[in-house]
């Protein structure tokens, strides 16, 4: 048996028998591979980068070619205006024999010049690869800070459980205080049963912060956009905050609007679409304007394959599609009116970013200056636990002031690591929001 222990400690590999740190860096890359938001927008841009070689493709020589062979009789069918092949025989009978027919054909046609229409539309695709782009980028962005805000909660359930486990220690030990007080006269029997509610209670609130840790874990894993939960241990993030020091006052707020205009991806986004549009409307004003083309064409065909008749010549005219007359102006409108609203799109999300930044700094600066105050309460609540605790083993203080010391500093606790914890998500919206993220 032990021979059979020691033979599996060895196949099995190390990494499996001690979990590694699931840290935010591990997570984040393995989000960039695997999470489906991301692959959507990558294939988006994929059919965009596409679209290029279409609208390059229009300008390029068509090509065709038939070849064709039938068999048919060869009877002529008088009509008006025309004779017959024999005028001697006009009642000569129809003759059934089928004699064969080969054709083969080849036609090429080449727009010499379209007054920059082919070309506008690959500049059009072109700015549309940007844009999807750009969506790619925002939705990285977004799955970022999404990533860091449940990373962050994730680690505040944890220290809700950690607290929750050290309170059970300490309602033990009164606990076994209390048994060895009363055994010494000097508490009551209604002593010890307090601190053993005490324990169960501890005890469940245990049992209720692992059912937070392991619902925490859950979303943590759908953050990433990954079926399996992560299970090692998670560390403390570090964000670059560099510049986020000075937040306070208007100039600064507009500082951080115009940073964010020009690094947030769906802003650069909206600039290429404004680009795409203003090519097709360029290309839609030419529509009516002539092409310039030339063709040539090659053909074979005749009765016998040993005596086929060769033909082939060259053309070059010019196309005026005349339909434009009608179909223009309506077409001209709409892009037009597709440019306005892209527009209009833009300085509706410029009003929007403010409005978030605002909301972000002040979360930020919010967060900031609950760290030193629940550190003081931490400090307190601590000392006011201990000066309990000695009282209570000295025999002059009652349970009840034991009981409310030890909530006390658990309630500190607990407001440290989320005031802590507060920061990191605050930084990371602001960090996201001015588009210094995610990438």
């Amino acid at each position: 048996m032990r021979r059979a222990i020691l033979l599996i400690l060895l196949v099995v590999p190390s990494a499996l028998l001690a979990q590694e740190p699931t840290s935010l860096p591990e997570l984040w890359q393995r989000a960039q591979r695997v999470h489906p938001a991301l692959q959507t927008q990558k294939a988006q841009k994929e059919v965009a980068e596409a679209q290029i070689g279409v609208a390059r493709a229009t300008g390029l020589p068509t090509l065709t070619g038939d070849a064709n062979y039938a068999q048919g009789t060869g009877n002529h069918a008088p009509k008006p205006g025309t004779l017959p092949a024999d005028i001697k025989d006009k009642n000569k009978l129809t003759d059934t024999t089928l004699f064969p027919y080969w054709t083969f054909q080849a036609n090429a046609k080449y727009t010499v010049w379209d007054f920059g229409k082919v070309r506008a539309g690959v500049a059009s695709a072109e700015h549309g690869a940007q844009a999807a782009d750009a969506d790619l980028q925002t939705t990285r962005l977004a799955i970022w800070r999404d990533l860091v805000t449940v990373y962050a909660q994730a680690l505040a359930a944890e220290a809700v459980l950690e607290t929750a486990r050290e309170t059970l220690s300490q309602a033990e030990r009164h606990r076994d205080m209390a048994q060895k007080q009363m055994e010494a006269r000097i508490r009551t029997e209604l002593d010890v049963l307090k601190t053993q509610t005490d324990v169960a209670t501890a005890q469940v609130d245990v049992l209720r912060a692992e059912d937070g840790v392991r619902s925490a874990r859950v979303t943590l894993g759908l953050a990433v956009g990954d079926a399996q939960t992560p299970e090692g241990a998670l560390q403390p993030p570090v964000l670059d905050a560099q510049g986020l020091t000075n937040l306070q006052g208007k100039e600064q707020l507009n500082a951080l609007v115009l940073e964010a205009v020009k690094k947030r991806p769906e802003f650069r986004g909206i600039a290429e679409r404004l680009l795409a549009q203003a090519d097709p409307v360029r290309a839609v004003e030419r529509t009516g304007w002539p092409s310039l083309y030339v063709t040539s064409n090659a053909n074979t065909q005749g009765l016998d394959w040993g005596t086929l008749i060769y033909n082939y010549g060259f053309a070059a005219g010019i196309s005026v599609p005349l339909q434009t007359l009608w179909l223009q102006p309506p077409a001209i409108s709409a892009a037009r009116a597709q440019e306005r609203a892209l527009a209009s799109q833009r300085d509706e999300q410029v009003l929007a970013l403010r409005a978030e930044l605002e909301l972000a700094r002040t979360a930020l600066l919010q967060a900031r200056k609950r760290v030193p105050a629940v550190a003081a309460q931490l400090a307190l609540a601590l000392a006011t636990r201990d000066a309990a605790e000695k009282r209570y083993a000295a025999g002059v203080a009652i349970l009840i002031e034991l009981s409310d010391a030890e909530a006390a500093l658990r309630s500190a606790r607990i407001a440290q690591a989320q005031a802590e914890l507060d920061v990191t998500a605050a930084t990371a919206r602001m960090l996201a929001d001015l588009g210094r993220a995610g990438r």
